[in-house]
C-alpha cells in the first residue's frame, strides 16, 4: 500500500506514532483495514496481524462496533481483512 498511496500511509503513520504518544492519556483501539470494496458482507475476516488484502466496507463496520465495545480492545493497533473467521470469534481470539 506504500506504493499505492504514499502521502496517506505516511500521515496514517505519523497520526499513529503521536496516538502512541499518547497512550498514557487516552483509551484507544488502532484498526487498520485492508482495502476496502462494495462487496456483499461475509461476517468473516482476519484480525490481528493480517495479511493486506481487500474487505466489504460493511464487515469493517461491523467489525469495528463490536471491537470497540470490548474494553479489552484498548490499547490494541489491529490489521482487519476478509478471512475465514467469523467476526465474534476474531474479535475474541485477537484480544484474550
Amino acid at each position: 500500500m506504500w506504493n499505492d498511496i504514499p502521502e496517506y500511509m505516511k500521515a496514517k503513520l505519523a497520526a499513529d506514532e503521536e496516538l502512541f504518544k499518547r497512550a498514557g492519556k487516552l483509551d484507544w483501539t488502532i484498526v487498520k483495514p485492508s482495502g476496502l470494496t462494495d462487496d456483499a458482507a461475509t461476517g468473516k475476516v482476519a484480525l490481528g496481524q493480517a495479511p493486506l488484502g481487500k474487505i466489504p466496507r460493511e464487515d469493517v463496520a461491523r467489525g469495528v462496533v463490536d471491537l470497540l465495545a470490548d474494553e479489552r480492545s484498548i490499547g490494541k493497533a489491529l490489521d482487519l481483512s476478509s478471512g475465514d473467521t467469523p467476526i465474534d470469534e476474531a474479535i475474541k481470539n485477537a484480544i484474550s
